[in-house]
């Protein structure tokens, strides 16, 4: 039997105004612009959600 395991959180690219994109994984794009912001701190652009099959 397999042990439960959670399923893959979705993945966001944050832009930011002077064009830096940060790719993370969180719950929901407002944690991934707060996560972002921690990584690099700036004014952002727009959050969108990366769709499609990633490995």
């Amino acid at each position: 039997m397999e042990p439960h395991r959670k399923p893959p959180q979705p993945v966001f690219r944050v832009t930011f105004m002077d064009g830096v994109v940060v790719t993370t994984p969180a719950e929901n794009s407002l944690r991934a612009e707060a996560k972002a912001s921690k990584e690099r701190p700036g004014l952002i652009r727009s959050v969108r959600i990366v769709r499609g099959i990633r490995k």
